[in-house]
């Protein structure tokens, strides 16, 4: 689904103006839309962080993207600036402790599985950045989504973005939600 480009100059400029990234502010409108959907207000979404390092490791190659899980309390905000300012201050949190990956936190919280569905986040939220003024160097990069087959989450929600238009990408579980539900 595309957002409308009035819509998106003025998420842009709310986020901005609050010293607060797409990524921030996209996910306070998502998680805002959660809670009012689920009527729940202590909502736990994940992102995918693209932070992990792996010094010394010259030889790794492969998408090496961590699940931050998000703890957001929606319930203290009186209005979107305070949600938004609640959010960037978690997801700033987050990504000072990116460094311990998904697993070793599922590792260290010895969660009981449930084989029907993920630990810790059944909902999960990624931006992903187009920017064609990156140099590659002898390099033509085409950007193409790929659809996904299966979901391993509940809902993945994906928002891409091209620096002047935002499109939104939504993969869900079918035997919870319908097309018309999402």
């Amino acid at each position: 689904v595309p957002l409308d480009k009035d819509l998106v100059r003025q998420l842009r400029a709310v986020g901005s103006a609050h010293g607060a990234s797409v990524v921030a502010t996209m996910l306070t409108g998502f998680a805002e839309l959660v809670r009012r959907a689920t009527g729940q207000d202590d909502l736990v979404i994940g992102l995918a962080a693209a932070g992990q390092s792996f010094h010394g490791q010259g030889q790794l190659v492969g998408h090496c993207v961590n699940l931050l899980p998000l703890r957001l309390q929606m319930s203290g905000a009186d209005s979107f600036v305070d949600a938004l300012t609640a959010t960037r201050g978690q997801l700033l949190d987050a990504y000072d402790h990116q460094g311990v990956s998904f697993g070793t936190l599922l590792q260290e919280l010895a969660l009981a599985r449930e084989g029907d569905r993920p630990p810790l986040v059944s909902i999960v939220f990624n931006v992903d950045v187009r920017d064609d003024d990156i140099d590659h160097t002898g390099l033509r990069v085409d950007y193409e989504t790929l659809v996904r087959q299966a979901e391993t989450f509940e809902l993945f929600i994906n928002v891409v973005d091209d620096g002047t238009s935002m499109l939104l990408e939504a993969s869900y579980r079918t035997a919870l939600y319908s097309e018309h539900q999402i």
